[in-house]
C-alpha cells in the first residue's frame, strides 16, 4: 500500500518568460529598494540599477514606463547630489517557495448416504448428467460468443477497451484453429480490468464527443495522472496551461492566464499562505506606505503582463477596474492555498485513497472556481452543463481507485449517455462483471446470466418473427396411444419438459404464435396412463427421454404462459404385460396432448 515519493515543489521563480514572473516577490524587492533609500546611505546609481533589474523583467525601466497608470517615477527613489557615485551593480536572487513532500502512489490493497442404486441407473444418471452438463456448456459457448459478437459493434466499448476488443476478436475469429478455454476469461478478465483502469485516458478520443467534451475531459484526465504521479499543485497549473492536447484555442489561453496569475500571486517564503490573496491582501491608496506601494508596484507590473492580453485588455484602460478583476480572482487563490493546507495537514505524506481523491477533487475545484470566475466565464462563454463535465470525469476516477469498477462503468455511461444507447450499457455491463468475479466458477455464472436473462420469454411476445432453442414446463393431458397390436388408446396426465426449436411469428395485432419442435422431454418418464393397469412404463433409459414431435402453441402476452396442442413420439417406452407375463416390451407410444406451459427460452438464434 505504501510507497514513498519525495517531490520537491519549486515554484518557478527564476525559469519562466516575460509573461509568467513572480510579480508579488517583484513587487515586495521594489518596496524593500524604496526603504533602504530611506533608512540607509547606499548609492542612487546601485538603487537605480536594482530597481531597473526588476523593471527590465517587464520590459520598462525608470526613464520608460510605456503609460503604465500604476508605475511613474513619483513613486520610486529621487536622485541625492550627495550620494556616494560607486555602483555596486544589483543581482536580485529571488525567493523560492519551497514545497518538500511525500506522496503515496495508490497501489491495489487487496487487499463444500443413500442405498447404492444399480449398475445400469448409474450410468442413465451419469450419462443425462454428462449430457446435460455438456448442453449447457455449449449453449453458454454459443451465447458467449454471440455477446462478444455484439460486443464487437459497439463502436464505444471498443474504443474503451481496446485490450480487451483484441482478445475478443481472437477468441471470436472464425478462421483460428484454437478453442475457447477457461482461461481465455481469466486473461479476458485481466485484460478488462486493465481497460478499466486506463479508461480516463481513452474517454477524450472517443469519436461522437463535442470539442468541449474532449477537452474537459483531458484536463481531467491531466489532474487525474498528475496528482497519482505526485505533481505540487502549481506543477499542475503549469503543465495544464502548457498542454498541448486541447482543442479550444480560447480555453488554452485561460488556463495559460491561470499559470501567470498563479506564479504571479505567489507569496514570499515563510509566509503563512502560498498564495497572497489580491482582494485581502492587495488594496491600495494614492499612498506611498506599506502595503498599499507594494501593491501599486504589484498591479503595475501585471499590468505590463497583460495589457495586450485578449481576456483582460477590455480592463485595463481603467486602472481602477484592473485593479477590481484581478481581486475577482480571491475566491480562487482562497481554494489553493485551502488545497496546500490539507497537503500540509497530511504532512505531504497521503496514505489513502481517500486522502488522493480528496486531493484531486481539491485541484478541480480550483480549476471551476477559476473558469466561473466572471471575467473568464464572459470570455468562455461556459454553461452549467460544462462545469459538470469535470466533476462527472473525477466520479469515474474515483470509483476506479476504488476498484469499485461497475460504478466506473455506471457513470461513464451516464456521463456519455448522449453517444451511447442501451446496447452499450449492455456491454459495459457485462465487461464489468467480468472484471468483478473471484472465482472462476463466477465466470460461468455470468454467462449463464447471459445465455438468457430472466423474463426473455417477452422477446418473442414483443417481436414479429423470432426462432430460438426453447424449453418449457407445466402440465399436459390427452390422449396416448401405444402401438402395438390394436394401437390402444387412453387418456394420459403429467408433467411435461420438453426442449427443442421454436420458431414464433405475431401479427400486427400482436397475436403470437409459435411451432415448438421437440426433440427430448424430461417428462415423459412422470406422465400417467389412465385405465390401464396392462402397460406400464419400463425400466428407466437414455431413448426414452427423445421425444420428437410438433406443437402449436398461443403465447398469451405480458406474460410467459404458453397455451395449446402438442404431439410426440417416445421410443421404446413401455410394456405390456398379462397374468404379470410380459407379453411385449421396448414399443413407443405417442401422446396428442393439450399443455399449459411456462415459456423457458435458452437462447435466441434470431429475432426480427
Amino acid at each position: 500500500m505504501k510507497s514513498k515519493i519525495l517531490i520537491l515543489i519549486v515554484l518557478f521563480v527564476n525559469f519562466h518568460t516575460n509573461a509568467q514572473q513572480n510579480t508579488y516577490l517583484d513587487a515586495l524587492k521594489l518596496k524593500e529598494i524604496y526603504d533602504e533609500d530611506k533608512t540607509k546611505n547606499i548609492g542612487y546609481f546601485q538603487l537605480i540599477n536594482e530597481i531597473n533589474f526588476v523593471l527590465s523583467k517587464y520590459k520598462l525601466n525608470l526613464d520608460e514606463f510605456n503609460g503604465n497608470p500604476f508605475l511613474t517615477k513619483d513613486y520610486f527613489p529621487k536622485e541625492k547630489y550627495n550620494s556616494n557615485p560607486k555602483v555596486n551593480g544589483g543581482n536580485v536572487n529571488d525567493p523560492k517557495n519551497l514545497e518538500s513532500f511525500q506522496f503515496l502512489n495508490i497501489t491495489d490493497s487487496k487487499a463444500s448416504v443413500t442405498n447404492q442404486p444399480s449398475w445400469q441407473t448409474l450410468i442413465i444418471r451419469g450419462t443425462s448428467d454428462f449430457l446435460a452438463d455438456r448442453f449447457t456448456a455449449e449453449l453458454i459457448s454459443m451465447a458467449t460468443n454471440n455477446s462478444f459478437e455484439k460486443i464487437k459493434e459497439l463502436k464505444t466499448v471498443k474504443s474503451l477497451f481496446p485490450k480487451s476488443m483484441q482478445l475478443i476478436n481472437e477468441i471470436t475469429d472464425k478462421n483460428a484453429e484454437t478453442t475457447t478455454y477457461a482461461l481465455d476469461f481469466n486473461i479476458l478478465k485481466s485484460m478488462v480490468k486493465k481497460d478499466i483502469e486506463e479508461m480516463p485516458k481513452n474517454i477524450p478520443l472517443l469519436v461522437g464527443l463535442n470539442s468541449t467534451q474532449k477537452d474537459f475531459y483531458n484536463i481531467g484526465y491531466q489532474i487525474a495522472m498528475q496528482t497519482k504521479e505526485g505533481s505540487s499543485i502549481q506543477q499542475i497549473i503549469e503543465n495544464l496551461s502548457n498542454s498541448n492536447e486541447m482543442i479550444n484555442q480560447d480555453l488554452q489561453l485561460a488556463l495559460k492566464r491561470l499559470n501567470i496569475l498563479s506564479i504571479a500571486l505567489q507569496n514570499k517564503q515563510g509566509a503563512a499562505t502560498i498564495w497572497v490573496n489580491p482582494s485581502n491582501d492587495l488594496n491600495f491608496l494614492n499612498t506611498k506606505n506599506g502595503k498599499e506601494l507594494v501593491a501599486r508596484y504589484f498591479y503595475g507590473l501585471l499590468y505590463e503582463q497583460l495589457k495586450d492580453d485578449p481576456i483582460f485588455k477590455p480592463y485595463t484602460e481603467n486602472p481602477i477596474q484592473f485593479v477590481e478583476i484581478v481581486q475577482s480572482f480571491g475566491s480562487l487563490f482562497n481554494q489553493l492555498n485551502n488545497t496546500y493546507e490539507l497537503l500540509k495537514s497530511k504532512d505531504f505524506n497521503l496514505k489513502t485513497t481517500e486522502d488522493f481523491i480528496t486531493y484531486s477533487t481539491n485541484i478541480t475545484k480550483s480549476i471551476n472556481v477559476f473558469l466561473n470566475t466572471k471575467i473568464i466565464n464572459d470570455y468562455l462563454k461556459i454553461d452549467n452543463i460544462t462545469f459538470t463535465y469535470l466533476n462527472s470525469f473525477l466520479s469515474i476516477h474515483e470509483a476506479i481507485l476504488n476498484k469499485d469498477y461497475q460504478t466506473a462503468l455506471m457513470n461513464t455511461y451516464f456521463m456519455l449517455k448522449e453517444t451511447m444507447n442501451l446496447e452499450d450499457l449492455r456491454g459495459l455491463t457485462f465487461l464489468s462483471e467480468i472484471a468483478m468475479v473471484e472465482k472462476s466458477e463466477d465466470v460461468r455464472k455470468i454467462l449463464e446470466s447471459y445465455t438468457q436473462p430472466i423474463g426473455s420469454s417477452s422477446i418473442k411476445r414483443k417481436s414479429s418473427f423470432n426462432i430460438s432453442i426453447n424449453g418449457y414446463v407445466g402440465l399436459s393431458g390427452g390422449i396416448e396411444r401405444a402401438y402395438i397390436d390394436g394401437n390402444r388408446d387412453r387418456g394420459n396426465f403429467g408433467l411435461t419438459a420438453p426442449i427443442g426449436f421454436t420458431i414464433s411469428t405475431s401479427d400486427k395485432k400482436r397475436a403470437n404464435f409459435s411451432a415448438f419442435f421437440s426433440v427430448i422431454d424430461l417428462g415423459t418418464m412422470v406422465n400417467a396412463r389412465f385405465n390401464d393397469a396392462e402397460i406400464e412404463t419400463q425400466d428407466v433409459r437414455i431413448e426414452q427421454f427423445f421425444a420428437p414431435g410438433l406443437g402449436i402453441y398461443y403465447n398469451i402476452q405480458k406474460t410467459p404462459i404458453s397455451l395449446g396442442l402438442h404431439y410426440s413420439y417416445i421410443k421404446n417406452l413401455k410394456e405390456f404385460t398379462q397374468n404379470n407375463s410380459i407379453v411385449e416390451n421396448n414399443f413407443g407410444v405417442g401422446r396428442l396432448n393439450f399443455s399449459v406451459l411456462v415459456d423457458i427460452p435458452f437462447f435466441n438464434i434470431y429475432t426480427h
